[in-house]
């Protein structure tokens, strides 16, 4: 027996509740938009929080930040439909411009609290060159409230919640893979509705040869045509535990 066979990682299929965490209206959709569709297909409790309003997510100067964040909105509204989430929670917190990882844990960790998930997921706060500072701060918070959830003397105002899983995506440390073959069109269908993120026929072109060739790798991995791949680990696994980049 070794160490990494004392926590067994979950299925997916065992669990019921999913509190999936992106920095802006895009992520999850490009992400993991083929396990969410897979997902809500079998009629899993699947709850979406996006945390920024994206109003600086652009390369057009002519545009502006108040029109920009409305447009992103309705784009995350019509994919969330495409990938059948009827939950979505949007913080508004400004792109580019979130608080510090203290407050946001406090944020993150009230809505743990309230949705009580079997499991939830966040990008790779620790994926190797990584800059973009919504991702860092949204994964890392999201972790240390998955963390603290347990501990009924933080916020005292809620009740304690203990998170049995936390799932990160975007990560080049993955320990599981979904297979996505039955649900990666209509993740690319969901990508297509973000326009304001993919303008032009080049840069939507070049998502649908990446994510194809990207799933279709982690797919080899499991003899399946297209999969998404995900670190998942116990909140067990994120305090001195020197075993867990291995898990």
């Amino acid at each position: 027996m070794k160490v990494r066979d004392l926590i067994k990682i979950p299925d997916f299929m065992e669990l019921k509740k999913f509190l999936i965490f992106e920095p802006h209206p895009d992520d999850a959709d490009i992400f993991m938009g083929g396990t969410i569709k897979w997902l809500t297909d079998k009629s899993k409790d699947v709850t979406l929080v996006t945390v920024t309003d994206g109003r600086k997510g652009t390369y057009d100067p002519s545009t502006t930040e108040e029109k920009l964040k409305l447009i992103r909105r309705k784009e995350r509204e019509r994919a969330g439909k495409v990938l059948g989430i009827k939950k979505i929670l949007m913080l508004n917190y400004e792109d580019l411009n979130l608080p510090d990882t203290e407050k946001l844990t406090m944020d993150f960790l009230r809505i743990i609290r309230e949705f009580k998930p079997d499991i939830v997921f966040t990008p790779d706060p620790w994926l190797p060159y990584e800059v973009h500072p919504d991702h860092i701060k949204t994964g890392i918070s999201v972790a240390r409230a998955s963390f603290l959830s347990p501990l009924p003397l933080i916020l005292k105002e809620t009740s304690p919640f203990n998170v049995k899983w936390i799932s990160f995506y975007i990560t080049q440390n993955p320990n599981t893979y979904i297979d996505i073959t039955e649900t990666f069109k209509e993740k690319l269908k969901a990508i297509e509705t973000h326009k304001s993120q993919f303008p032009t026929e080049e840069s939507i072109n070049f998502i649908r040869n990446y994510l194809t060739l990207k799933h279709g790798e982690y797919g080899e991995r499991i003899k399946v045509k297209f999969a998404e791949a995900f670190k998942v680990l116990s909140p067990l696994h994120l305090h001195t535990n020197v075993d867990a980049l291995n898990m």
